[in-house]
């Protein structure tokens, strides 16, 4: 994978995050549902983009 695909990557990650931010549903039960694997959602997606970025230094040294 060159260099500018991890950019692309975090790109990419960060719309989904977004999307996931502004998520909401229109029934207080389905909120309470959705609300903790929303949250999930969004630790998961902030991991990728610090997993994605530390990726893309590395490829920067030549290590990857």
């Amino acid at each position: 994978m060159n260099g500018r695909r991890y950019d692309k990557n975090a790109d990419q990650l960060s719309q989904i995050f977004s999307h996931f931010q502004l998520l909401t549903t229109k029934d207080a039960l389905a909120e309470e549902i959705a609300a903790p694997m929303r949250q999930e959602m969004l630790e998961i997606l902030e991991r990728a983009l610090v997993l994605n970025d530390f990726m893309g230094k590395l490829h920067e040294k030549g290590l990857v």
